[in-house]
């Protein structure tokens, strides 16, 4: 009798062990403050055709802006003077209709786009070298899928697309042919509208296999401060970046960014809270009411943007709107090794997006009012 007590009381320490990481994760919020100010210079760019809506990227010390509406891609060396103009919509090998993200340099001869339901690898000179269509690895009957939903159903999922102006945040790693995307769900019985459990088990990221040509994986989950606020579908987005072998998360919402390992099993949290940072999110009372709202929602509220890491120096930043958008300006976060070493204000439109000698580079200006196009170099004082 003894013995089997013994061994029911292990079972029940084993237990609470494993609820206890599962639970208390290693959450780091410290401040340490290294700058205080920013320099900023605004660095104009000349274009003869220009759409203004799009967004920026940076490798190897070239600029590349992608008109989004063109569906171009236009190159500007260190010193920012045009030296290409690419792609252009069409169908040969080198065209593209449609591009939602862009990543230079994917590997030392190539460059990636996601577009129109498929992923490309173009050549230096923006040739076709091959595409990988997006599509899902699900055995669910179609039944069970529109009847019973759960958040292991792979064929229920969708990229979470971005406005345009947006660069869509995929991870890429070449060697192990993998590709990462955000995913989300809108089915009528599982979705950010209406339900609970779309937060709590909804998965948000797909992982793409490149020999087989789907995203047979989808991990991760939503940050729980959703839970605080039922329900704020126009505030369910969230950017990726990696250090080293883990993904980070930062979602709208949180202050916490979010470390995953490769199998998305959440590791550790760090972060520090916005500055006068407003979270009196405008809750939805139906999906017609938050679709026809989405842009006046991001102007009533804080939320947390694009993160970037910088592998020269160990800075990653992070783009928020204390007060939401159209105030005319916003800020940006920086930290090294986990704590927060500055907390700077910055224009409105103000991503990291790479460094150039003893600057960093953000993208940037586009505005077709004032016919004004720019990127923004910066230093850290």
């Amino acid at each position: 009798m003894d013995k089997l007590i013994l061994i029911i009381f292990l079972i029940c320490v084993c237990w609470g062990c494993k609820l206890n990481q599962t639970e208390h994760v290693h959450t780091i919020s410290e401040r340490q403050e290294k700058y205080s100010n920013i320099l900023i210079e605004k660095v104009s760019l000349e274009l003869d055709f220009n759409s203004f809506v799009g967004f920026f990227a940076y490798g190897k010390n070239t600029l590349f802006y992608i008109d989004q509406l063109y569906t171009q891609v236009h190159t500007f060396d260190p010193e920012f003077n045009k030296i290409g103009e690419f792609l252009g919509k069409g169908d040969g090998p080198d065209r593209q209709n449609v591009i939602n993200g862009f990543l230079p340099f994917v590997d030392a001869q190539r460059h990636l786009i996601v577009g129109g339901y498929e992923t490309v690898l173009f050549d230096l000179d923006f040739s076709r070298q091959s595409s990988y269509p997006i599509r899902w690895d699900y055995s669910d009957n179609y039944s069970d899928m529109e009847n019973f939903p759960k958040a292991s159903m792979i064929g229920l999922y969708e990229i979470g697309w971005r406005p345009r102006g947006t660069n869509l945040s995929v991870l890429v790693d070449m060697d192990s042919k993998e590709m990462i995307f955000p995913v989300e769900m809108s089915h009528p019985k599982l979705n950010g509208f209406l339900h609970k459990e779309y937060y709590e088990s909804v998965h948000t990221i797909g992982k793409y296999n490149m020999d087989r040509k789907k995203i047979s994986t989808v991990l991760g989950q939503r940050s729980p401060v959703y839970l605080d606020h039922p329900f704020i579908p126009n505030f369910d987005f969230f950017y990726l970046e990696s250090v080293s072998d883990s993904i980070l998360v930062s979602f709208a919402v949180d202050p916490m960014i979010h470390v995953l390992d490769a199998e998305g099993n959440l590791i550790g949290k760090f972060g520090f809270p916005g500055q006068d940072f407003k979270s009196n999110y405008p809750a939805t009372s139906s999906i017609d009411d938050a679709l026809a709202n989405f842009e006046i929602d991001l102007n009533k509220a804080g939320f947390y943007d694009h993160i970037y890491y910088d592998k020269k120096s160990g800075y990653l930043f992070r783009s928020y709107f204390p007060e939401g958008k159209g105030k005319g300006y916003s800020r940006i976060q920086v930290f090294e090794n986990h704590s927060l070493i500055a907390d700077v204000k910055v224009p409105e439109r103000f991503r990291v997006i790479g460094n150039s000698g003893d600057w960093f580079i953000a993208d940037g200006i586009l505005d077709e009012k004032e016919e004004e196009m720019a990127v923004y170099k910066f230093v850290l004082k």
